[in-house]
């Protein structure tokens, strides 16, 4: 249905982007006459214009017939090249800004290996969310292969949010000489002018990549300009270049994974991504504690604990050792150790391993699971350490506990 013409005072079109979240958000403004953007719940936004029509409105956000170019601010990069290692018959893809959007190219990957695709969406916020999809054959298993060698030139200082909702990526930095390994729990934040990076993935496992790219003055026009410095000393990307892996939480990178649909073209698409970036953004803002105007600044150890702490109590299995984990932080297994005993009292090994005797206590005394299935979900090696473990904590054999325990049918 078309909306009607305004008359020509100031006015204002709610519209309600695909989102989800119920709680009060912070109102980021604009100046007049661009769109005053007020986020009340999670994705809900008001569109002001002043001295304009639905007509008007359409046209900024890109919606509107053959008038004239919509406000657009320019994507966060000006060229993006590929040299691809991952099928030497291949040489190199170039993505540039003036490029319309790519969807599902077919990236160069040998037979034997599987088959992959890559996308790109530049978004009216002067934003661009890109996608790598890998899908490896099962005689890959077990290899790690270097995809392409990666070079982007940024007009402006950069944040690039990498999350992996499938697999594993080490990603060697040529311009920082490290590496840096993240997969799934773990996000990678980078903050340059200039990018340089092989990427290599581990083919035992699907590899679905999501960047969210999105330049500092863009940041700043969305967030605020004080928002968006809280949030990068957050994230401990004060100065460019700087690169960061850290634990975050699932309900916050799986809305930017899911920010891409498969149901959908064109603007309708467009408008889809934007919200779901937009949702994102604000739920890492909240996590981090950057969007109270009074909130103090969060220490870089005190919210390294939390993340952990966080990870911790929501991974099943086995953990990665000690030494990956502090990898993982980009910090020493002491600085790791000592800021999460610093903030909840106890090493990390003597946490988990309580916390999940405490939770196999409840399951036994709730549940029929089986103890051997228990204990692997716990991350035992043997059943036998985990009688052993809790024995030790309870002063009684888990088996004990169930007889004097007794379920109603």
């Amino acid at each position: 249905m078309a909306l009607p013409r305004t008359t020509r005072h100031n006015s204002f079109v709610l519209c309600t982007p695909f989102g989800r979240g119920n709680s009060t958000r912070s109102f980021y403004e604009k100046r007049p006459n661009f769109n005053e953007i007020r986020q009340c719940p999670a994705s809900l936004f008001i569109f002001r214009w002043t001295y304009g029509t639905s007509s008007d409105l359409l046209w900024r956000i890109g919606m509107a017939g053959p008038k004239k170019a919509p406000v657009r601010m320019k994507p966060g990069y000006d060229s993006i090249v590929l040299n691809w290692l991952i099928d030497p018959q291949q040489s190199w893809t170039e993505i540039r800004a003036v490029d319309r959007d790519i969807e599902c190219r077919q990236a160069p990957m040998p037979l034997e290996l599987g088959v992959g695709w890559i996308s790109k969406y530049d978004l009216p916020m002067g934003m661009s969310v890109l996608r790598a999809d890998y899908r490896f054959n099962s005689s890959a298993t077990g290899k790690l292969v270097q995809t392409a060698r990666l070079e982007a030139s940024l007009p402006v200082e950069t944040l690039m949010l990498h999350t992996l909702s499938h697999g594993r990526s080490i990603q060697d930095d040529h311009i920082l000489k490290e590496t840096f390994s993240y997969g799934v729990g773990f996000d990678l934040f980078r903050y340059a002018q200039e990018v340089a990076v092989t990427p290599a993935v581990d083919c035992t496992f699907n590899c679905l990549a999501t960047v969210l790219a999105v330049g500092r003055p863009a940041l700043a026009n969305l967030l605020g300009a004080t928002v968006a410095d809280r949030t990068l000393v957050a994230l401990g990307l004060e100065v460019a270049p700087t690169v960061v892996v850290r634990a975050m939480p699932p309900s916050i990178s799986s809305i930017l994974q899911k920010a891409i649909p498969n149901n959908m073209t064109g603007l309708m698409r467009t408008l889809f991504i934007q919200a779901r970036v937009l949702d994102y953004l604000t739920a890492l803002i909240d996590h981090l504690g950057t969007n109270e105007s009074d909130a103090p600044p969060v220490k870089v150890a005190t919210q390294r604990a939390k993340d952990l702490h966080e990870y911790l109590v929501n991974t099943c299995g086995k953990l990665p050792t000690l030494e990956l984990l502090a990898a993982q932080f980009n910090v020493s297994v002491r600085t790791l150790n000592n800021d999460f005993r610093a903030e909840y009292g106890q090493p990390i090994h003597a946490f988990v391993a309580e916390h999940r005797l405490s939770e196999a206590h409840v399951a036994i005394e709730r549940s029929d699971i089986p103890l051997k299935t228990l204990a692997e979900r716990l991350g035992y090696s043997h059943v036998n350490h985990f009688l052993a473990a809790f024995r030790r904590k309870f002063g009684y054999p888990p088996g004990n506990l169930r007889k004097r325990q007794p379920r109603e049918p």
